[in-house]
C-alpha cells in the first residue's frame, strides 16, 4: 500500500494529515527517534512536529 493511501486511511480514522505522516514515520523507524528525526522522515515541519506528536 502506498504512503499516500495510508495517510488517507488514517485521516478517515480521525488523524490529521501531520499526525498521519508522523505516525507512519514512527512505525517505519523501528527504533526510538526524536522529534527532529520524525520531522525529517515525515515531512512535518519542525516548527509543529512536537505539537503534532503531543
Amino acid at each position: 500500500m502506498s504512503t499516500e493511501r495510508t495517510v488517507e486511511l488514517l485521516k478517515d480514522a480521525g488523524f490529521s494529515g501531520y499526525e498521519a505522516k508522523a505516525y507512519i514515520a514512527l512505525l517505519a523507524s523501528g527504533a526510538p527517534v526524536n522529534g527532529y528525526e520524525v520531522a525529517k522522515a515525515s515531512g512535518v515541519p519542525r516548527s509543529t512536529v512536537y505539537e503534532t506528536l503531543g
